[in-house]
């Protein structure tokens, strides 16, 4: 019950995103700031609100790389770990929602920084579906 709830928070999050901020935000990268900084208030406001949320983030695909496009790094909580471009950029299990299109909780990842459960959200553009975040 607890899985199924943790991946329902994670869509429910990406259903209050303006995929047309992210769009910009992947696509185009003079936006990058502006857009970005709205993103991430809405993630920091988001992981102040939630203990269950340890931090929050957005993804993107670049030059077959995946990146941090956004995070919920400045928050102010208890809970928030600062790791912008560390370890959520090297774990391969955040390809697979760019791949296959299906939202997905992994198992507790152990890295360096620390051990992770993910819940990875495709965001899709509105014009043409294709995945654009996770």
């Amino acid at each position: 019950m607890a899985k199924e709830e943790a991946l329902q928070l994670a869509q429910s999050v990406e259903s209050l995103l303006h995929p047309e901020h992210l769009a910009a935000l992947a696509l185009d990268e003079s936006q990058a700031a502006s857009d970005a900084a709205s993103v991430e208030q809405s993630l920091e406001r988001l992981v102040e609100a939630n203990d269950s949320i340890y931090y929050a983030y957005i993804l993107k695909q670049k030059n077959g790389s995946i990146v941090v496009m956004a995070d919920s790094s400045a928050a102010d909580s208890l809970t928030s770990n600062p790791t912008k471009s560390s370890c959520e950029e090297t774990a391969e299990i955040n390809q697979v929602p760019f791949e296959t299109g299906q939202s997905l909780l992994t198992e507790p990842i152990s890295l360096p920084c620390g051990t992770w459960i993910r819940a990875l959200v495709p965001v899709k553009n509105p014009e043409n579906g294709d995945i654009i975040a996770t």
